[in-house]
């Protein structure tokens, strides 16, 4: 049986029933979502397209096309957690009138967080840098914990920062993921 959406499946498609490499890939691709029935029929060479067949392929596309939660798709990437990590540092960062703000901390975020600052063109916050002393890979040039104005970890990487300097801005309780903002003079 034939599994939607890969070229090779496609490729074995459109030699079975004569139909050219794109059309048998699309409707391979749709297959496993809108039935053989619809597949086969539309696809067969003894079948001749025509305007209700057309009309009908049309109808099943818009369905699937409509009912995708198109406002979702730029999160999906990402859980709640890290969006809710850059906007904590956005808002802090923005309450405090930084012009330039450095970000570092674990390396399980740093993805996540330059994803945000790069979709939100957040010019007021260099790259994420990993410095992460539960981690083998450190960003080449990374400051220490204390140097950086936000300083993002989980309980493994924790930098032991404490002082009236120091505030914890975010804390997740299910992650363990915090934030601490750093104020320098």
């Amino acid at each position: 049986m034939l599994y939607g959406g890969s070229r090779g499946s496609a490729k074995v498609y459109g030699a079975l029933f004569g139909t050219d490499y794109y059309l048998a890939w699309a409707w391979v691709s749709l297959r496993t979502s809108t039935g053989n029935e619809i597949s086969l029929t539309l696809s067969s060479k003894r079948h001749r397209r025509t305007a209700p067949d057309t009309y009908l392929a049309a109808v099943v596309v818009s369905d699937y096309a409509l009912s995708a939660n198109v406002k979702s798709f730029r999160y999906n990437a990402y859980d709640i957690i890290s969006r809710d990590l850059y906007q904590a540092i956005e808002k802090d960062a923005l309450s405090r009138g930084l012009v330039r703000a450095r970000v570092g901390g674990t390396w399980w975020y740093e993805p996540e967080i330059n994803f945000y600052r790069l979709r939100y063109k957040a010019q007021w916050m260099l790259p994420y840098e990993i410095k992460d002393r539960s981690y083998w890979w450190q960003t080449p040039g990374a400051l220490e914990p204390a140097a950086y104005d936000y300083f993002v970890f989980v309980p493994p990487s924790d930098p032991q920062l404490t002082g009236p300097r120091v505030r914890m801005i975010f804390h997740d309780e299910k992650t363990q993921a915090t934030i601490i903002a750093i104020t320098h003079d």
